[in-house]
């Protein structure tokens, strides 16, 4: 729920969205490119009887098995990879500001190179586990297999270029997401030293070790000079 709520958020922001669960459900269509290459290596077990991927019997195979885990991200990862790339370039041509990639095992995946910044949305360990139950309707002993196969939340958050904790309502929630938008957006603009024209693309932003600032790269789009600034 809280990432349909999220999602919502950005959209009435008018920030596009790139889904990458959704691009993994599309390339494991029928017919898509990780379909045959999937049914090849698991075998037509894992297949519904209208011969599309039973998605929940391959979860239960994997998550109780790291090296068909570690098989199934060779085959998944580069084709949502490429198309999170593609996506992104479209936006590009668009002159899109902002634009949200949202993908839940970013940094286990390296998709973390494809961002400028990353945004990581805090929970506690208990309500984590208590959240995917219900949205997946999972035991507790499945979505814990879930939560230790992916990296400890106190690592992504030393990761991030910004923590949001979620542990109050949406309202709170959607609130601090508002004010993040609205300090980013303050230094969008950047006046270029070497041109002293605008600034505004970003090539890295990460967490300096001084009080949690931003330290960005930038190019300017102009001149093609690079710099770097710091953000309170």
């Amino acid at each position: 729920m809280v990432k349909v709520q999220l999602m919502n958020f950005f959209e009435k922001q008018n920030i596009p969205i790139i889904d990458s669960d959704l691009i993994a459900h599309q390339i494991m269509e029928v017919g898509q490119k990780g379909y045959q290459a999937i049914v090849n290596y698991f075998g037509s077990n894992i297949l519904n009887d209208d011969q599309t991927i039973n998605r929940h019997k391959l979860g239960g195979i994997v998550f109780n098995d790291k090296t068909k885990l570690k098989k199934l991200n060779e085959i998944t990862h580069p084709l949502v990879h490429q198309e999170i790339k593609q996506q992104m370039e479209r936006y590009r041509l668009n002159q899109e500001k902002l634009v949200v990639v949202d993908v839940p095992l970013l940094f286990e995946s390296g998709f973390e190179s494809l961002c400028d910044g990353v945004l990581v949305i805090s929970i506690s360990p208990k309500l984590q586990v208590k959240r995917l139950m219900k949205r997946n309707n999972f035991t507790k002993e499945e979505a814990l297999v879930r939560i230790n196969n992916q990296m400890p939340l106190s690592e992504k958050e030393k990761r991030a270029t910004y923590v949001v904790a979620n542990t109050g309502t949406i309202d709170d929630l959607e609130k601090r997401l508002s004010d993040l938008l609205q300090k980013d957006r303050q230094v969008e603009k950047m006046e270029c030293p070497n041109c002293h024209k605008n600034a505004s693309r970003v090539i890295d932003s990460r967490p300096s070790d001084e009080n949690r600032a931003i330290r960005r790269r930038r190019e300017c789009e102009n001149c093609g000079f690079r710099f770097t600034t710091l953000k309170e």
